[in-house]
């Protein structure tokens, strides 16, 4: 009985942790998708309860809304039934119930938190130290794409800038320029300059791709094939690997050398079906391509709509000729 209280106790206490790193966790599967052993996990857990039982006794203590037994507690891990205070047990097992409870909720509102200003300033992929999502997310998302594009436009207002001023120096510098002419010259200069590197900043908010396509050379019973289609969505599997991808409006055709092939049998040809799933295990190479139209995201749904109403204003116009013919033809009567 003391072995099955020490562990439920046990298991409680890590629980907020468990939770903690579950939801921190960037995956659509349930295992870990990182590449990380059973140690590794353990130790991050263990580390996460420390530190978050840590500041909810010191929570605890500084506003004395209760007094932790931490004696009691260590000889109900320990299993010493003999020092174990029953009444303190039964007064507190309510209350330790409810800090858990609490410890649960912070400490998934947190990590939640954490996780989206860890994806959203790209921590995970500028330090690697914070692994808490998977290579292959990275890639079939778009994000490490996307922080590679971020990373160039920064670089080019540094460039800018140091440009800017290397160019006014030598402005400054030159003699054969009047005072007047030089302030003109680093004037226009300062703006020409300034308005690029707004530009560039600008871009920064704009998507550089709309959706991610992939070409896949996969192994089959047929031969080789290449597939080609949008990611619809993808899934993750142990130790850092890639397990299923799900392909949106696939085309296919067979593996042919370019050079001692006809242009006729290079053809795509477009499957019956929307979605086609790809194992990871049959795939031998895979190009990733993000391709971005430029389109009103509008555009589309509102088609039908802007055609019923040209429709519904053409049969107003008529009904009101109608309805001015038949005035006049009253007014001639008249």
């Amino acid at each position: 009985m003391d072995i099955a209280v020490s562990a439920v106790i046990l298991i409680l206490l890590l629980l907020p942790a468990l939770l903690f790193r579950a939801f921190i966790i960037k995956s659509d599967s349930l295992e870990n998708p990182l590449d990380t052993s059973l140690k590794t996990e353990l130790g991050i857990i263990f580390l996460i309860g420390l530190c978050q039982h840590l500041c909810g006794y010191l929570v605890l203590k500084w506003t004395g809304l209760y007094n932790i037994h931490l004696d009691q507690l260590y000889f109900i891990l320990n299993g010493t039934s003999e020092k174990i205070e029953t009444t303190i047990l039964r007064s507190s097992f309510l209350p330790f119930l409810c800090y858990t409870l609490l410890q649960i909720v912070v400490g998934i509102s947190f990590s939640l938190l954490l996780k989206w200003l860890i994806l959203k300033y790209y921590l995970d992929i500028r330090f690697s130290f914070i692994p808490i999502s998977n290579e292959w997310d990275q890639v079939l998302s778009g994000r490490l794409y996307e922080y590679d594009r971020l990373k160039r436009i920064k670089n080019n207002i540094i460039d800018l800038r140091k440009f800017n001023e290397d160019i006014i120096l030598s402005v400054k510098q030159d003699n054969t320029l009047s005072k007047e002419k030089r302030k003109e010259e680093i004037e226009e200069i300062n703006s020409s300059i300034e308005a690029e590197i707004n530009e560039l900043k600008g871009s920064r908010k704009v998507p550089d791709y709309n959706y991610v396509e992939i070409d896949v050379l996969v192994n089959t019973l047929s031969g080789d094939m290449i597939y080609k289609g949008r990611v619809y969505k993808y899934f993750l599997g142990k130790d850092n690997t890639l397990d299923k991808i799900i392909l949106k409006d696939a085309f296919r055709r067979k593996f042919i050398d370019v050079k001692d092939s006809e242009s006729e049998k290079l053809e795509f040809y477009q499957f019956e079906s929307k979605l086609f799933i790809i194992k990871y295990s049959e795939i031998k190479n895979l190009n990733v391509r993000y391709t971005f139209i430029e389109e009103d995201r509008y555009e589309d749904e509102f088609t039908e709509e802007d055609e019923y109403n040209d429709f519904l204003l053409a049969e107003i116009e008529i009904e009101e000729k109608k309805k001015k013919e038949k005035k006049k033809k009253k007014d001639r009567k008249k």
